[in-house]
């Protein structure tokens, strides 16, 4: 993505809404962290991501509604040709609309992160997840036992 703003439309039913995906900042941080703890049981701490925002080597984007809500944020870190996709979370109110699609889209289309490779963790139980990144390319290639806690279940870990 550049360093300028990308709108999306999406249309769940008769409603049709409009969302801006653009680089997370600072101001963001109060709505990521709400958005963060209603997603996961152990969520990163605030220190995590004003490291990531503050890192040359970190891709950190959210996606806003047109009343500068941020319906959902994406955290990836550049490791040479690969993009490791770090966090990655929706608004529970937001699920199943193409908010985590528009995220992924933007991130592995960014050109400019001269990446060749994706790869990522997710819970072995998060079937909508799953089914997300397969659907956009990302294949089971591992898997870390007892990689998360609160509870202890399995990372599968997806390559694209």
């Amino acid at each position: 993505m550049s360093s300028r703003q990308q709108t999306h439309q999406n249309e769940t039913g008769a409603a049709k809404e409009r969302y801006v995906a653009c680089f997370m900042t600072f101001a963001d941080l109060p709505q990521v962290m709400a958005l963060e703890a209603a997603s996961f049981s152990d969520p990163w701490p605030e220190v995590a991501f004003v490291q990531a925002i503050a890192s040359a080597r970190c891709h950190a984007i959210v996606v806003r509604s047109t009343e500068e809500r941020v319906l959902g944020f994406l955290i990836g870190y550049v490791d040479g040709p690969e993009l490791h996709i770090a966090d990655l979370a929706v608004s529970p109110d937001h699920r199943r609309c193409g908010i985590g699609r528009i995220l992924m889209r933007d991130v592995l289309g960014d050109t400019s992160l001269r990446c060749s490779s994706a790869v990522l963790d997710v819970r072995e139980s998060n079937r909508a997840a799953i089914k997300l990144y397969e659907s956009l390319g990302f294949r089971l290639v591992g898997r870390r036992p007892g990689y998360y806690r609160h509870p202890v279940e399995d990372a599968l870990v997806m390559r694209a």
